[in-house]
């Protein structure tokens, strides 16, 4: 797999992320066995039913950042592991799948780590599922700090209109120069006339 499996890199028309395909097609033309996505997320039922999922939003949970926190995704396409955030310094430096959409009180990472432990006691084996056998991160890569990117640029934000008013003003104290330079040649000229 290279960047050039999924990213149509010099293609001005693709798509976001300049994809060549949608996220679920491209990662299932690869892992056809994880076409059936309810069993190979077991106990997501509930969650799948309120909204489509994208193997990126586990597989490829926003980690790496620029000059905004978290706002790449991560291309390691490895298993997510609540474990590992904890091992990592907690969710403000290692991020995991699991807690981006996890995040009433009481599911942080030890939770998440817990009900991982407990549902592959629960659920059968499913070859290159979630839950199968496979490579789980001992390391995962941490995220670009963010004093390695520079600070965010900071905007100011000019009031819709700001330029209006400003321009207004100017012409106003223009005229009102302008009067006042007209009023004294006036009165020069008078006094020229008068002597």
């Amino acid at each position: 797999t290279s960047c050039v499996t999924c990213h149509a890199v010099h293609d001005a028309g693709a798509g976001n992320g300049q994809l060549k395909e949608p996220t679920n097609a491209l990662c299932i033309s690869c892992h056809s066995e994880q076409r059936a996505i309810v069993r190979h997320i077991p106990f997501h039922e509930k969650a799948m039913s309120k909204r489509d999922f994208l193997c990126s939003d586990c597989h490829m949970p926003s980690m790496a950042t620029s000059a905004v926190a978290y706002d790449i995704h991560n291309h390691s396409l490895l298993q997510p592991d609540p474990q590992k955030t904890m091992d990592h310094g907690g969710l403000d430096v290692m991020p995991n799948a699991c807690n981006s959409c996890h995040t009433k009180p009481g599911e942080d990472p030890a939770w998440a780590a817990e009900t991982i432990a407990f549902a592959k006691l629960q659920a059968p084996p499913v070859t290159g599922g979630f839950f199968g056998p496979g490579p789980t991160p001992t390391s995962p890569p941490p995220p670009t700090p963010m004093a390695a990117v520079g600070q965010p640029v900071v905007r100011e934000e000019v009031p819709t209109g700001a330029w209006i008013r400003n321009t207004v003003i100017a012409v106003f104290w223009v005229a009102v120069a302008l009067l006042v330079l007209w009023i004294v040649y006036r009165i020069r000229m008078r006094r020229g006339n008068d002597a």
